[in-house]
């Protein structure tokens, strides 16, 4: 992890954002807000997982997701399926990550070799493939779903502006000493 001693302007570095979005927005945001003057003696920790909102942003949309899809396939009525749903739920969003993640222990003889990366990919995957079942749907959770796929086109997008504006992103953090 690096650290970035006495520049207010780091704040709004993309390089402290983990999604492409969220990089993007921090990006115009940069632009638009002013480095506060009243700052003289701060530290900024440079590192993509450090913004909480972020994480925490993603996090309740997945959970809230993978409720209305559990909710959806249930055989009950609307009311039961739903409160059903908040306790199946996260325990639903749980086990593909405990079963990537004992695969991995297994394939990788112990050796933990991105264990994160190979279970993050996992879980998109299946949140992918789970997307596309619901959006074929005619009840409600299709909007669910193609909000998912609409999320994901717009972060696709994003990083590719982002890719166009590399050279921009690197001038701003050699102003800060990255």
């Amino acid at each position: 992890m690096r650290f970035v001693q006495d520049c207010p302007e780091a704040r709004l570095l993309p390089s402290r954002f983990h999604f492409a979005l969220a990089r993007l927005l921090a990006m115009a945001r940069s632009y638009s807000t002013p480095p506060r003057p009243d700052v003289d003696r701060v530290v900024y920790a440079i590192d993509r997982h450090q913004n909480a909102a972020e994480h925490y942003a993603v996090s309740i949309w997945v959970a809230v997701s993978v409720a209305c899809y559990v909710a959806s396939a249930l055989p009950l009525k609307p009311a039961a399926a739903a409160a059903a749903s908040l306790v199946l739920g996260p325990i639903v969003a749980q086990v593909p990550i405990v079963v990537v993640g004992v695969l991995v222990l297994l394939f990788n003889r112990g050796k933990m070799r991105d264990g994160v990366g190979i279970n993050s990919a996992a879980c998109m995957t299946l949140f992918f493939l789970a997307s596309a079942y619901f959006a074929q749907r005619r009840s409600p959770v299709r909007f669910v779903a193609w909000f998912f796929f609409f999320v994901v086109a717009l972060n696709a997008l994003a990083w590719v502006i982002l890719a166009l504006m590399r050279k921009r992103i690197r001038q701003m953090e050699a102003q800060c000493g990255i």
